[in-house]
């Protein structure tokens, strides 16, 4: 597979932290559910969007081997890009539908052919673009995650892939950026940002191409911050050990007494605080695979949490208890299936109503069963309204 230096999907890093480039040039990406679960909701979309298909239809079918079954909660996010699709083609019957569209970019940013003979080092694949040329281009991104808060707002992602369409059709009268968002809760699922012409080529040209020279070079400069989630040099990384310095250095002399600090005060702790936990949990995990790897740290050593006892088979465990003199009822504990488990187990057979898209408060047949406990006070990051 062919992988891109300037990626649209990692340009909010490398814009900052021109350095990441060659930290994360040849690094292999890991999949974990999340990500996989990612992947199966994209590949749903797009056959969907190919074939027309409805995605209710599909709930259950594996689309791909080592993709996730579908599901319906992955059937109503992405069934919310594809109203959205279906209300812009409303307005505007003539626009392509691209999915899964690939788009170069490089002269945009300034890379002649010359440099990149290949046009292998600025391009991306946009999950959608609508092309409405000349009135306007529109690029999708749908997230099936909820963990991360993607804005649409100067998000760089999205503006690689619409420079790529200009670079490919010429100039657009707009740039239409889309993120569809739909299990993130307290935001609505679909957000948009507008750009003209010559907003976008002076975005280009203020932040993109001084950039790019630098970030191309071996030993750029590293930037710590929060845009080191995902970097391959998370945790090992110079340039957070002096973030952290610094921070440290900057803001915990102030605080001396937190109970004199103003509110403002506090929240500036509290981002430090966010910073600071980040990088701290990167250096961790990454000393604790090199300790049990055989690399020496000056005072640490390997070590082990505590260990729990488990049945190797649980039927040759039961034939055993069983052998021993206990009885069925005093082998087994039988309890009542939570909330969540129950509605997973009504929905594999099928005995769970189908949500209405759009339908925000929608009563569920446990609702009448349920109480909820007292939840503990905590803070969390407030977002901007979309």
């Amino acid at each position: 597979m062919r992988h891109s230096v300037l990626s649209p999907s990692s340009s909010h890093r490398w814009l900052v932290c021109p350095g990441s480039v060659e930290a994360n040039r040849g690094k292999k990406h890991t999949d974990n559910f999340y990500s996989l679960e990612g992947t199966t909701a994209h590949a749903l979309l797009e056959v969907c969007l190919r074939l027309g298909a409805d995605p209710f239809h599909l709930v259950g079918r594996l689309l791909e081997h080592g993709h996730m079954p579908i599901d319906e909660a992955m059937a109503d996010g992405v069934g919310h890009a594809l109203d959205y699709v279906t209300a812009y083609l409303a307005n505007n019957p003539n626009a392509r539908v691209l999915p899964e569209q690939e788009v170069h970019y490089g002269r945009q940013i300034g890379i002649d052919e010359d440099e990149d003979p290949d046009d292998t080092m600025a391009f991306g694949t946009s999950d959608l673009i609508l092309d409405n040329y000349p009135k306007e281009v529109v690029s999708l991104d749908y997230k099936h995650g909820v963990g991360i808060p993607v804005s649409v707002k100067e998000n760089t992602q999205l503006r690689m892939y619409l420079l790529g369409m200009r670079q490919e059709r010429g100039r657009y009268q707009r740039y239409r950026s889309v993120v569809v968002q739909p299990r993130l809760p307290r935001r609505k699922p679909v957000q948009e940002a507008v750009m003209r012409d010559a907003e976008l080529t002076g975005w280009v040209n203020r932040v993109v191409i001084p950039v790019v020279p630098v970030a191309l070079r071996k030993n750029a400069p590293r930037v710590a911050g929060e845009h080191c989630r995902y970097c391959a040099a998370d945790g090992n990384c110079r340039a957070q050990l002096e973030k952290v310095q610094q921070l440290a250095a900057d803001e915990f002399k102030t605080a001396d007494d937190p109970k004199s600090l103003t509110p403002a005060e506090i929240a500036k702790l509290l981002d430090v605080l966010g910073t600071l936990t980040s990088i701290a949990d990167a250096v961790k995990k990454r000393a604790v695979a090199a300790v049990h790897a055989g690399v020496k740290i000056p005072g640490y050593q390997q070590a082990w949490t505590a260990s729990r006892r488990i049945w190797k088979d649980e039927e040759e465990a039961n034939v055993l208890l069983e052998r021993l003199g206990l009885q069925p009822k005093e082998r087994f504990k039988v309890e009542l299936l939570s909330p969540a488990q129950a509605e997973d187990a009504l929905k594999g057979k099928k005995l769970w109503p189908k949500k209405q898209r759009g339908v925000k408060e929608q009563m569920t047949p446990l609702d009448e069963a349920l109480a909820f406990t007292d939840g503990n006070p905590t803070i969390e990051k407030a977002h901007p309204k979309a």
